[in-house]
């Protein structure tokens, strides 16, 4: 009887430790999902941020000829 009741109780440990494994997995998924939510927005504001630079760097190329000419005269 100790031996089975010994069998039992391993089971019981193993589907336990099973469990706590699953629930840490599926927090851990979650935190991934969530960091890489954010990510995504960050990488999005930065693209955008880059954008607006690319366009401001065009605005100042095209002004630079009519800037020299008026230091010119």
């Amino acid at each position: 009887m100790n031996d089975y009741s010994g069998q039992v109780q391993d089971k019981i440990d193993r589907q336990k430790m099973k469990e706590a494994i699953r629930k840490i997995a599926d927090a851990t998924e979650q935190r991934i999902k969530k960091l890489n939510a954010q990510l995504n927005f960050v990488k999005e504001q930065l693209r955008q941020e880059i954008e607006k630079r690319k366009h401001a760097v065009e605005i100042l190329r095209q002004q630079e000829p009519l800037l020299s000419e008026r230091l010119k005269k």
